[in-house]
């Protein structure tokens, strides 16, 4: 079970190549809520990179939208003092091309 403060919540840090960004949730949301919260916030070409074409990884494996945050076992990473719970990665695939600097 995740680690929570005294309300009940699971402080969780997003990455992705656009930046990073740490939110409080609480320990019954699901992760599609994360999910949906962190590409708002951190996909800058929202028309190239449609929300269904991304995904949240834990430990680099896919995690399903339905599970709850309360579901992840922390206990070995979790250490008092610490302001972050959970650290999940907002991923995509990019579309190839090739990029020219002059």
């Amino acid at each position: 079970m995740a680690k929570t403060d005294e309300h009940g919540t699971v402080r969780v840090r997003i990455t992705s190549v656009d930046g990073n960004v740490d939110h409080p949730f609480r320990r019954e949301q699901a992760v599609g809520e994360v999910h949906q919260w962190a590409y708002e916030r951190l996909v800058r070409d929202k028309d190239q990179v449609k929300f269904d074409a991304t995904w949240l990884e834990y430990g680099g494996q896919r995690q399903d939208d339905s599970k709850l945050l309360k579901a992840f076992d922390l206990s070995e990473e979790h250490q008092p003092g610490r302001e972050i719970d959970l650290t999940v990665n907002l991923a995509w695939t990019s579309q190839g091309g090739s990029c020219w600097v002059r």
